[in-house]
């Protein structure tokens, strides 16, 4: 009995979580921005930063705001 509460407190908590996940929502961030961003760092810092903008912009929706105003925040 205990396991298959465990299995429904696991579907609905999935269930409940699965909105967000289903977005088809693309990010407005371009590669050029991207590239923008992380121009003129050094390079052993290069693939750290250029790691953390591309999650940055993976994540950037158009609610957020535009494509500018992201290249103002990782900057």
């Amino acid at each position: 009995m205990k396991k298959i509460a465990a299995y429904i407190a696991c579907a609905l908590c999935l269930w409940a979580c699965g909105g967000a996940a289903d977005s088809n929502e693309s990010s407005p961030v371009s590669e050029s921005a991207i590239q923008a961003a992380i121009s003129g760092t050094e390079a052993q810092d290069r693939a750290l930063l250029e790691r953390g903008v591309r999650q940055a912009a993976f994540l950037w929706r158009a609610a957020d705001g535009t494509e500018e105003e992201f290249c103002d925040l990782v900057r």
